[in-house]
């Protein structure tokens, strides 16, 4: 037996047999089908549209936002950087103080423009995450809102197909954007990415000796004591940025150096053999060397 063919009334939302007008409440359907059809479709063309130029002007201000971080902390750092070779190159009697003074000066007013530049960044971006969490959080509750309305029979559960992709379409936009804020955010408190763990413990060790050496440059006239204090305070603000980066690195390594040490004295009491004893110090040497690349 053939299945009568049938329809959704748009206006009432029940199933009816494909006729004229609905058999419940008389609304037109053929007619109305057409016509909602064709300003259905131009409504979803004009979305589109708009979603392409929105599309387009956000992605444009995502790689705009995305090279401003990178090219601000690239410079951040840098300066960072040079201000302490520096340093080191005072403690090595490679620099006079008037010259040293001038570009330690240099360096330090870069510094503080470029945090000033990153704390406003930071603030606007921040601003911008709040926005899209909050936008995420009405969209979520609209989409499980929608559900319950359908499921209680408040409406038809035709308007849920209907609105259904356009709100999860704009959950996952909106959980790619804070996602993408989450980790321009996560970049501007990292000052020194980018550098190799093994550059990073050379210039830890060049603030260490600085810090060490300043008392006997005061002492030899070659630094004035309040540049020396100055510096002292730079030297340990850069050091904690370091420690922050190295510090599970240093931990891991004096970690695996015990480890060493305890397998020569479990060979000595006759716990292990020659053979395990070099098995695993070998691979206690690769990870250490690793550890550093």
């Amino acid at each position: 037996m053939e299945m009568e063919e049938t329809t959704i009334c748009r206006n009432c939302g029940r199933e009816v047999p494909k006729t004229l007008y609905c058999i419940y409440c008389g609304a037109p359907l053929i007619g109305l089908e057409a016509e909602e059809g064709r300003e259905e479709k131009e409504e979803i063309r004009e979305q589109a549209e708009r979603r392409m130029v929105i599309e387009g002007v956000e992605e444009a201000k995502t790689v705009a936002v995305r090279g401003d971080v990178e090219e601000l902390m690239e410079r951040l750092r840098d300066h960072y950087i040079w201000r302490l070779r520096l340093c080191g190159i005072l403690c090595d009697g490679g620099v006079s103080e008037e010259v040293f003074k001038r570009l330690y000066d240099e360096y330090s007013t870069k510094i503080r423009e470029l945090q000033g530049e990153r704390e406003r960044l930071s603030s606007r971006l921040r601003e911008e995450l709040e926005e899209r969490r909050r936008r995420l959080e009405e969209a979520r509750r609209q989409l499980e809102e929608l559900n319950v309305r359908a499921a209680v029979g408040q409406i038809p559960m035709m308007e849920v197909e209907e609105k259904t992709p356009r709100l999860r379409r704009e959950i996952e936009e909106l959980e790619e954007e804070t996602s993408r804020l989450e980790a321009e955010l996560s970049r501007l408190r990292n000052i020194m990415s980018g550098v190799k763990p093994r550059e990073l413990s050379n210039l830890e060790e060049i603030a260490r000796r600085s810090i060490a050496a300043l008392d006997r440059l005061v002492r030899g006239g070659r630094l004035n004591r309040e540049m020396a204090e100055r510096v002292r305070e730079d030297l340990r603000e850069t050091l904690r940025l370091l420690e922050g980066v190295v510090g599970d690195r240093r931990r891991r390594e004096e970690e695996l150096r015990m480890e060493l040490s305890l397998l020569e004295a479990r060979y000595k009491v006759g716990e292990i053999t020659a053979s395990e004893l070099e098995e695993r110090k070998r691979r206690i040497r690769e990870e250490l060397e690793k550890l550093w690349l």
